[in-house]
């Protein structure tokens, strides 16, 4: 029984994760799941802003810049959320920090 934790122990030396366990990477997992669940949100607004923008120009012959200035944060915003799903930043979105 002793060889077999000792085996594992070596193991997660070797690959980092000394010290650090499962909960962590279980909170981070939960919180990924929120996000994604917000991303895919956020693409259904960024469609529906699109085609409010479209039918503005169609119409108005011009842009709206509140469409424009919204499009740009949305976007803002996905990209901080797309970071932080592929864990290339531990920073989290809008509620958490700014909305920019």
């Amino acid at each position: 029984m002793t060889d077999t934790n000792s085996t594992l122990n070596d193991g997660a030396r070797a690959s980092g994760a000394q010290g650090k366990g499962y909960r962590p990477a279980l909170i981070r997992g939960g919180w990924m799941l929120v996000m994604l669940a917000l991303f895919y949100a956020a693409h259904t607004v960024l469609i529906i802003a699109a085609v409010l923008q479209f039918g503005w120009i169609l119409f108005a012959k011009e842009e709206n810049e509140r469409i424009a200035e919204f499009g740009d944060k949305l976007a803002n915003w996905m990209a901080i959320a797309a970071r932080y799903l592929t864990v290339a930043s531990e920073a989290k979105p809008f509620p958490w920090t700014d909305w920019r």
